[in-house]
């Protein structure tokens, strides 16, 4: 796959409420960034230069906390490219099982099983598919380290009641990036942002996040809406 299409494709999949018009219409406008939360930042753009200020809240304790993240479920609210804002369930249990689950009226199930994350259309009676590793989620569905060496760290903005993590595929940082949200104090993941290459930006916010948890099985399957399907565990 290009550079390009894999941030802009899983940010309109994530965003893409309507069909094929509105995912056009979606990728032809840029969205401009949103402004900062807060003049008194603390912005450390290169991690690997001992002469910038190190951040108020360590890298190594935000990547142990994302870590320790293992199993949660969250409502979150969405922002498509478009500008249109749906709402659902999240559900996240390592290693690289997702699940996000539309409400009424948006007819969209997101599902992975560890290892193929699954677009579901239930209006289009669609399912598309590709690799987890694939997509920009892929540092906070695994184990072990989240900021490899896949993983570029292009800057921490801090804020009095916001982080923003900003990191891309290392090699491809021109693909798109993804900046993860978290409140400081204490230290919560509260959304991400995905970016493509051109700007465009589907945006996620947590709230009500759980992590004391057992997630049934059941979440990591869908049923098939195509003819003459069964209910799939993420295969062919």
């Amino acid at each position: 796959m290009s550079r390009t299409p894999k941030y802009l494709l899983f940010g309109l999949a994530l965003g893409l409420m309507v069909g094929p018009a509105m995912a056009q219409n979606a990728a032809d406008r840029t969205v401009p960034p949103p402004p900062d939360f807060d003049v008194d930042a603390q912005v450390w753009d290169n991690p690997d230069s001992p002469g910038d200020a190190a951040p108020l809240v360590p890298l190594a304790d935000i990547e142990a906390y994302l870590q320790a993240l293992t199993d949660f479920q969250a409502q979150f609210i969405l922002i498509g490219p478009d500008y249109r804002t749906s709402h659902g369930t999240l559900s996240l249990s390592k290693p690289g099982r997702l699940r996000f689950e539309y409400d009424p009226p948006d007819q969209l199930l997101i599902v992975s099983d560890g290892k193929t994350i699954s677009l579901v259309d239930y209006e289009l009676k669609q399912v598309t598919r590709w690799p987890i590793r694939k997509t920009p989620l892929r540092p906070l569905v695994r184990t072990g380290e989240v900021f490899g060496e896949d993983v570029t760290v292009q800057s921490i903005r801090q804020y009095r009641k916001q982080i923003r993590v900003t990191i891309a595929e290392a090699g491809d940082e021109d693909e798109g990036s993804m900046e993860l949200i978290f409140t400081p104090q204490p230290l919560q993941l509260e959304g991400w942002e995905v970016i493509d290459g051109r700007g465009r930006r589907t945006i996620i916010a947590l709230n009500d996040m759980q992590t004391d948890i057992s997630l049934e099985d059941a979440l990591w399957t869908f049923d098939d809406p195509r003819p003459q399907r069964r209910r799939l565990p993420g295969k062919r």
